[in-house]
């Protein structure tokens, strides 16, 4: 089966290749991605190929996927064709992945927010971290995505004012 997949050939040059899927092995998993999530900070840094970022290229970059399982391994015992998962995928429209690497995604949540769970979990670790009382000042350096997030759940976690710089 063919696919294809965002590929950076050499820093700051992006192309979408064809590429062949391996087979599915006994406990693997055949996922038709729906969405794949960027992101912004890290994966601009890598394509940029800032300072501390791999120098290696090629690269198949991706953070988050969510997507439809169109096969199984004769091994796999958590998902059956049909059932909505996500996990740390590439941006490609198929992926091949090993049944642990994926989690179910629930009826009532969305692709579209489904996506967002490894940067969610990110800013949630953070704010967990700070072990945030309740009516505690709370300043969160930087307005990105995840600033963004981690100043939703410090609301949330009953911090105020909470203030975004």
């Amino acid at each position: 089966m063919r696919g294809y997949r965002v590929v950076w050939t050499e820093p700051g040059a992006v192309k979408v290749e064809e590429w062949e899927l391996p087979e599915v092995s006994d406990r693997q998993v055949l996922v038709k991605n729906h969405f794949t999530l960027i992101s912004p900070g890290t994966e601009r840094a890598w394509l940029l190929h800032l300072p501390n970022t791999p120098a290696t290229f090629p690269q198949y970059p991706g953070y988050c996927a969510v997507g439809e399982v169109l096969k199984v391994g004769s091994q796999v015992q958590r998902f059956k064709v049909g059932d909505r998962v996500v996990w740390a995928g590439k941006h490609a429209s198929h992926a091949v992945v090993n049944e642990e690497a994926l989690l179910p995604v629930p009826a009532k949540l969305s692709d579209e927010e489904a996506v967002f769970c490894r940067l969610i979990a990110i800013a949630l670790q953070g704010v967990r971290k700070a072990q945030i009382e309740l009516g505690e000042s709370i300043v969160v350096l930087g307005a990105g995505l995840i600033g963004l997030l981690a100043l939703q759940l410090a609301k949330l976690s009953g911090g105020f004012p909470v203030i975004s710089v």
